[in-house]
C-alpha cells in the first residue's frame, strides 16, 4: 500500500493514465452574451477613442482654416472704387449713392418683358408702350447717367460674413440696363446718334462699376451684361445714323473703358475669402457652426487649404498669355475637384469667368478698333487679350479685324473660329 501514491504522482505529473473521480473537472466556458457583451465594449471603446482622435484632429483642422480665412481677409488689397468716366465731366462722390436712386426707380416697371425681349425695335406697338415707360421713369436714367459720372463707384462688401455679403440688386440691375439700352436705341433711331453713344457708355459703365471690387460670381452676371451692350455698339458702328464724331465719341469711351477694366486677380481673392467664410458658418441651415461635425470640417477645412493655394497660383493671371491661363485653369480645375464643398463654396472654374473675362474684354477692343477706324480711317495695333495683337486687313473701305478666340489659334478671321468684326466707312 505503500508504493501506489509515487506512480500516481508520476502519472499525474504526465498528464496520462489516471481518470479517478477526483480529478475529472473540466473549466467552464464563459457564456456566449458574456463574449458578445465584451466584443461590444472593446469596440465601442475602440470607438470612443478613435472618436476623440478625430474630433482632436478636425478641431486643430478648423482652427488653422479660421486663421487662414482671417489672414487672407486681412491681405485684401483695399478697393477704393477711383475709375475714369467714358465721356464729359468727372464728378465728386461715390456712383452707388445714384445708382441706388435708379434701381429704387425702376423697381415698378411694369414693361419689363418688353424692354427684355427687345420688341420695341421690331413693334410699332410695343415701341409706343418703351417710349411711355421710358418718359415715365426718365428720372431713374438719370440718376444712372450721374451715377456713371462719378469719380468713384465703390460698394461696400464684408467678406467676412460670406454667402451672407450684400451685394448689388442683380435682378433689378439687369431691368435698369435694358431700360437704359432701349433708350440708346430709340436715340440712335430717331437721328440723336450723339445722345446714344453717350448713353451706351453710361451703360458700360455700370455693368463695369456693377462686379468692379466684387467677386468672380458677380462678373459672371455682368459679363453677360457686357455682351449684350456690345452688340448694341456693334449695331451702332452699322447705323447710317451715326457719324465721324459719333464714332470717335465712342472710340475715345471704349479706350478709356479698356484702359480701367476691373482686375481679375482682385476679383478672384474676393471670391476666395467670401468662399472660405462661407465654409466656416457650415452647411446651410446650420444652427451652430461651432458644432459642426468633424467629418465636415476636415473636408471644409481641406477646401480652404485649396482655395488658399488657387489664389496663390492665380496671381498674375491678367499679365499671362491665354494659352497659359487656359492651361493653369485646367489644372486648378482638376485639383480643386477633389473636394465636393469647393463647387458651393468657389465656384469660379464652374462658371469659367476667365475665359468670358478675356473674350469680352477681346471684343470691346475689337469695337473700339472699329470706331476709330470709322472716325478716322487710322488702323492702330491694338493687344490681343487672346492672343498676341488684333488681326487686322483692309480691303478697300472695309476693315475686317479679328482675335483669335478662346481656342488660341489664328484661323485667318474665321468666324466659326475666331472673334471677328467687320465695318465699312461710309
Amino acid at each position: 500500500m505503500t508504493y501506489w501514491a509515487p506512480a500516481v504522482f508520476g502519472r499525474l505529473a504526465t498528464g496520462t493514465g489516471y481518470h479517478g473521480p477526483a480529478m475529472d473537472m473540466k473549466p467552464k466556458r464563459p457564456s456566449r452574451w458574456i463574449l458578445a457583451l465584451a466584443i461590444v465594449g472593446a469596440l465601442f471603446s475602440a470607438f470612443l477613442l478613435l472618436g476623440f482622435f478625430i474630433n482632436r484632429h478636425a478641431e486643430k483642422c478648423w482652427i488653422q482654416a479660421q486663421r487662414k480665412a482671417r489672414t487672407l481677409l486681412e491681405e485684401l488689397p483695399i478697393f477704393d472704387g477711383r475709375r475714369p468716366v467714358l465721356w464729359g465731366e468727372s464728378e465728386s462722390g461715390n456712383a452707388w449713392e445714384d445708382y441706388w436712386i435708379a434701381l429704387e426707380k425702376i423697381r415698378d416697371l411694369e414693361e419689363k418683358e418688353l424692354f427684355e425681349n427687345k420688341s420695341y425695335r421690331t413693334d410699332a406697338e410695343a415701341r409706343t408702350k418703351v417710349v411711355l415707360a421710358i418718359v415715365k421713369h426718365q428720372s431713374a436714367l438719370e440718376a444712372l447717367t450721374r451715377g456713371a459720372h462719378r469719380g468713384t463707384a465703390a460698394w461696400i462688401y464684408e467678406w467676412e460674413k460670406g454667402g451672407a455679403t450684400s451685394v448689388p440688386p442683380w435682378e433689378l440691375l439687369a431691368t435698369l440696363l435694358a431700360v437704359q439700352r432701349a433708350f440708346a436705341w430709340l436715340q440712335l433711331d430717331a437721328g440723336e446718334a450723339k445722345k446714344g453713344a453717350q448713353a451706351l457708355l453710361d451703360a458700360a459703365q455700370l455693368a463695369r462699376d456693377a462686379f468692379a471690387g466684387a467677386s468672380v460670381t458677380q462678373a459672371d452676371f455682368a459679363l453677360r451684361w457686357l455682351d449684350g451692350i456690345s452688340d448694341d455698339v456693334d449695331a451702332f458702328l452699322a447705323s447710317k445714323n451715326a457719324h465721324p464724331e459719333d464714332w470717335g465719341r465712342l472710340a475715345r469711351g471704349l479706350r478709356t473703358f479698356d484702359e480701367s477694366y476691373p482686375n481679375l486677380p482682385m476679383l478672384l481673392r474676393h471670391e476666395g475669402v467670401c468662399g472660405c467664410f462661407t465654409l466656416l458658418a457650415g452647411p446651410e441651415g446650420a444652427a451652430d457652426p461651432q458644432h459642426l461635425q468633424a467629418t465636415y470640417r476636415i473636408e471644409a477645412a481641406a477646401a480652404i487649404d485649396l482655395i488658399e493655394r488657387v489664389l496663390t497660383q492665380s496671381e498674375g493671371c491678367d499679365e499671362l498669355p491665354w494659352t497659359e491661363v487656359a492651361k493653369k485653369q485646367v489644372e486648378l480645375a482638376a485639383s480643386t475637384a477633389q473636394n465636393s464643398l469647393m463647387d458651393s463654396a468657389y465656384p469660379e472654374f464652374r462658371l469659367k469667368v476667365v475665359e468670358a473675362w478675356r473674350a469680352r474684354r477681346a471684343r470691346y477692343i475689337l469695337l473700339r478698333l472699329g470706331a476709330q477706324y470709322l472716325a478716322t480711317g487710322d488702323v492702330p495695333s491694338l493687344a490681343d487679350p487672346l492672343g498676341t495683337t488684333i488681326q487686322t486687313k483692309v480691303e478697300g473701305r472695309t476693315l475686317r479685324a479679328w482675335s483669335v478666340g478662346t481656342d488660341g489659334t489664328n484661323d485667318g478671321g474665321d468666324p466659326k473660329k475666331d472673334l471677328v468684326l467687320e465695318v465699312t466707312r461710309p
